[in-house]
């Protein structure tokens, strides 16, 4: 098969090259990174036909640049301990349950049990005689309307799911709010976190 070719070579300005052909000779070149172009035309005499294909060179003169390091991953950031809850003073404890709503057992004794109400007696908030207010249950259909205000802010904040506990300072503003917990353990527990 008859053919030829004809190389043309395309360098950077500053590059001083010698053309040999096939062959390009870098006679000076300033430090740094260096692209060399190539377009190579190929005639096939009997196909009467031209191939063209490109090519490229990339050098270095002089020394290697370091190339820079890549930040690492940040140092873990050490976990923040929770921050304990505030005790307030003067507890108020709000249950709301649906009396005809049936609830697993364990609840159940957290609605009669003698030493939480003793507990949010001793931590509770007083009505204006000085006696232990700071515990009610309520059913959601029968709000307290004779009862003292802060009882009622505390009632009408939206609730998830029955039965509900509400647990505010003596003002009504409430520092928990969330399902019954499911025993009287954790109830404790709960009321521990903000009674002091």
């Amino acid at each position: 098969t008859a053919s030829g070719s004809l190389y043309f070579w395309s360098v950077p300005p500053g590059v001083t090259s010698v053309d040999k052909g096939h062959v390009l000779e870098i006679v000076a070149a300033p430090k740094g990174a260096v692209l060399v172009n190539l377009k190579v035309v190929t005639a096939d005499w009997d196909k009467k036909a031209f191939l063209t294909r490109f090519g490229t060179v990339s050098f270095v003169i002089g020394d290697v640049p370091v190339p820079p390091v890549p930040p690492g991953p940040d140092p873990p950031v050490p976990p923040v301990p929770p921050v304990p809850p505030t005790p307030v003073g003067g507890l108020r404890v709000l249950i709301v349950h649906e009396s005809s709503q049936a609830i697993p057992s364990k609840q159940q004794v957290i609605l009669g049990s003698v030493p939480l109400r003793q507990y949010v007696a001793s931590k509770g908030a007083k009505s204006p005689d000085g006696k232990a207010d700071g515990f009610r249950i309520y059913d959601p259909n029968a709000p307290p309307d004779r009862d003292y205000v802060e009882w009622a802010k505390m009632f009408q904040r939206p609730r998830a799911s029955l039965p509900w506990i509400v647990i505010a300072g003596a003002d009504g503003v409430p520092v928990f709010e969330g399902a019954l917990p499911g025993g009287i353990e954790d109830a404790m527990k709960l009321l521990a976190k903000f009674g002091g």
